[in-house]
């Protein structure tokens, strides 16, 4: 688009066509050729022209290389954050598999400390019969020995009375 001022001192835009280039056959520059009109324009137009172009190209490489960076550093922490996702999803269940263990253990202490009390009251039980006969025993065997005394008063006395009727 051109924008001009006419006689008026009014602003008109108007819409330019495309340039197409080619060489003359009979001349090395450059021509311009317009839809509407031919112009023979100085070398230095088309130099510039060129110049233009190179650098729009440039400027478009650019852009498409940037562009191109930004998809694959996106790419890149996309699959970062799906890793990192990953990773998390497997810790959580590795931590839920070691809280289930736990709580197995837990159990196994409850139902240990349970039979330790069961066999406790057994051992309690036990030690008290093996108390009760170590205090009969005991009562036995003195009773044995009073037995044994009365037995042997008895049996000299009756020794005593055999041997004087002995004699």
């Amino acid at each position: 688009n051109v924008t001009s001022s006419n006689s008026n001192g009014m602003r008109t835009t108007t819409q330019q066509q495309p340039l197409h280039y080619c060489r003359s056959k009979s001349d090395s520059t450059h021509q311009a050729i317009n839809h509407h009109s031919h112009h023979n324009y100085p070398s230095s137009y088309y130099a510039n022209n060129d110049n233009f172009n190179q650098q729009h190209n440039q400027q478009h490489s650019q852009q498409q290389q940037q562009h191109s960076q930004q998809q694959q550093s996106l790419l890149v922490q996309q699959r970062e954050e799906e890793y990192a996702l990953q990773v998390m999803q497997q810790r959580e269940t590795e931590l839920r598999d070691i809280n289930r263990q736990m709580h197995a253990v837990n159990e196994i202490y409850k139902d240990l400390g349970e039979v330790v009390e069961q066999q406790q009251d057994q051992i309690d039980e036990v030690e008290d019969k093996f108390a009760g006969a170590a205090d009969a025993t005991r009562r036995g065997l003195e009773q044995i020995d009073k037995a044994k005394v009365k037995s042997e008063r008895k049996g000299w006395r009756n020794r005593g009375k055999s041997d004087e009727e002995e004699k």
